[in-house]
């Protein structure tokens, strides 16, 4: 974590996670700072997912000095995923492909249908 790079190995389904993890991400990041001055001196939570405050305030406590430095976070969380974009939409061919051959080896498989009376 203390490092400004890391490698990430991934399967194609852990990749598709991982995007849609990044776009979760974005929209809280996004609603922050607004829902920061909305609770204003409250306990109430400045996050709409459970925990999400939490651990967001343990890797980026600045950002309980700033909380428009999640804006700024929100901004890096979409250039990634805008780089990850042709690599995620590869992971999701290629579980489209793995179900196809499945459903395919399935039919193979089984090739007549068994009717009901």
């Amino acid at each position: 974590m203390d490092e400004e790079e890391a490698t990430l190995e991934l399967t194609p389904f852990q990749l598709t996670l991982l995007g849609s993890a990044l776009l979760g991400a974005l929209n809280e990041l996004k609603l922050y700072s607004l829902l920061d001055t909305m609770a204003a001196q409250s306990t109430r939570p400045r996050s709409t997912v459970a925990g999400f405050e939490t651990a967001l305030l343990r890797l980026f406590p600045q950002l309980t000095a700033d909380p428009a430095l999640a804006s700024d976070l929100a901004q890096e969380i979409l250039l990634t995923r805008r780089q990850l974009t042709p690599t995620i939409g590869r992971a999701e061919e290629l579980l489209r492909e793995e179900k196809e051959a499945a459903e395919e080896a399935k039919r193979r498989r089984w090739p007549w249908q068994f009717r009901r009376r």
